[in-house]
């Protein structure tokens, strides 16, 4: 087990200063739910419900329920929301049998996890997986693309999102659900995996080929957003990252991405949660876009303590894998890296057997309770 350190004054070092007049008076609802914060396992595939280890469901009690598309939507006039309502059914036995406070996220993974009909109504291209192989579920996406930007299928986005309101709307246990209709395949609303070379190069084209636009692709992201308002309580999370124009040769910048985040923020207000994934220190593979003050990622962090302060909104992280955050004596760094942004959700990077290997329970505590305070 590796030595465990958290500074007494993580809290008071900020990273830089905000000047910003707070907003007066913001329109939340009053009945709406707490959001997420401490420790989150990222995905339900990655616990073990049947024998649950009820000391480590004390200090990770948060879970992100993981969905394909097609498994929610198999047929056009038939939503199969099973895999929902178990969680929420094991979450209040959970509660009555052993006092345990579980809440989920939902993230849908959509684009070449679509479902057949789908992709037939609203069109669809074919899609370059290649560099994706060992993603899970891997085997079960289609080797086309759901046209996201188009307007059949943004209609059927918000009727999925209104669907899942009337249901769940008011489940205490249903904390968040992810703002993912843009994501080809890893519920990330803005990963598109293009660049100017190599399998990046050929997904770019494919992406022009079938009809996308820089425009359009702006377009669907907003369109996504506003579909959440069929929630009332839920709070609403994106991920957020550079903003990938659909031209050639193509560019990333974080301009409009920091649009995209206002958007959400100045809409849903504290039921607004913004973060990214990859949380890694700057020593880290790739650890030089979280450096300050040019890398990309850090300034976006920065972003989202503006909207905090500004509209109220949340902060959450996933982190880097174990691998690209340079191993798992990495992994504390990283998790002190998150308080210091002052997320209070943290999206742990293995499975449960894993992570009770990493972190002992006194561990996990500390960091379920200094996550809450940045809540």
């Amino acid at each position: 087990m590796h030595n465990f350190h958290i500074p007494h004054t993580y809290s008071g070092r900020p990273l830089f200063n905000i000047n910003i007049t707070t907003a007066t008076d913001c329109p939340d609802t009053n009945n709406a739910k707490p959001p997420l914060s401490g420790l989150c396992l990222r995905q339900d595939a990655w616990f073990d419900s049947d024998t649950p280890d009820t000391t480590f469901l004390t200090w990770v009690n948060n879970i992100v329920i993981r969905v394909y598309l097609k498994n929610i939507w198999p047929e056009e006039h038939r939503f199969n929301f099973s895999v929902i309502t178990d969680w929420m059914a094991w979450a209040r036995r959970m509660q009555e049998q052993h006092g345990l406070d579980i809440h989920f996220k939902l993230r849908i993974i959509c684009g070449c996890f679509a479902p057949a009909w789908m992709r037939q109504q609203c069109g669809s291209f074919p899609l370059s997986s290649e560099g994706f192989e060992g993603l899970p579920g891997f085997d079960e996406a289609s080797t086309h693309c759901v046209k996201f930007w188009s307007d059949e299928y943004l209609t059927l986005w918000a009727e999925l999102m209104q669907a899942l309101a009337d249901q769940f709307d008011d489940d205490k246990y249903f904390n968040e659900v992810v703002m993912s209709a843009t994501g080809p395949g890893t519920g990330e609303a803005m990963e598109f995996a293009i660049s100017n070379n190599g399998s990046g190069e050929v997904r770019r084209d494919q992406y022009i080929a079938g009809g996308a636009t820089s425009a359009n692709v702006r377009a669907a992201i907003i369109s996504g957003m506003d579909a959440m308002a069929a929630y009332q309580r839920t709070n609403i999370g994106i991920a957020l990252t550079k903003y990938w124009h659909m031209e050639n040769p193509t560019f990333g910048e974080i301009e409009t991405t920091k649009e995209f985040g206002e958007h959400l923020a100045s809409n849903y207000r504290s039921r607004a949660v913004l973060g990214n994934n990859g949380l890694r220190t700057t020593d880290a593979p790739d650890g030089d876009k979280w450096a300050a003050p040019e890398g990309h990622m850090w300034q976006l962090q920065q972003h989202y303590r503006i909207m905090r302060v500004r509209y109220g909104s949340r902060i959450y992280n996933q982190t880097a894998s174990i691998p690209n955050m340079g191993g798992v004596e990495n992994l504390i760094p990283t998790l002190n890296r998150g308080l210091e942004y002052m997320t209070s959700l943290v999206e742990l990077p293995d499975n449960e057997n894993k992570i009770k290997q990493y972190l002992n329970n006194p561990q996990q505590a500390v960091y379920k309770t200094a996550y809450k305070r940045n809540e």
